[in-house]
């Protein structure tokens, strides 16, 4: 069974206080211009994540401390665009990054 978070709000701070996502299931209802989400670390096996921005903003999307997103750089964010889902898969080689499929 999966989790579900719903009327999520990003937060400012850039990666060390973007918003820590606890939930399979991550829906924004709230995104303020320069906020985000940070996605979770230590998963030892393949893991997917769903998030959705219903917000008036683009969120950013940032991987956990010392992580890449879609094979970029370390700790840079990507952005998710307004009425817009992103399915997340971590990299069981390598816990701390993801690879986003979708609208990003």
């Amino acid at each position: 069974m999966s989790t579900l978070a719903t009327g999520l709000v990003s937060t400012a701070g850039g990666q060390a206080g973007a918003l820590p996502l606890t939930a399979e299931n991550n829906i924004f209802a709230t995104v303020a211009a320069s906020t985000g989400c940070r996605l979770p670390s230590g998963y030892n096996g393949p893991v997917a994540l769903r998030l959705r921005n219903n917000g008036a903003n683009i969120l950013l999307a940032f991987p956990p401390v010392g992580g890449r997103l879609n094979g970029g750089s370390v700790n840079a964010s990507l952005n998710i665009a307004i009425n817009s889902s992103v399915w997340w898969v971590n990299d069981p080689n390598s816990p701390l990054d993801w690879w986003g499929i979708g609208t990003a």
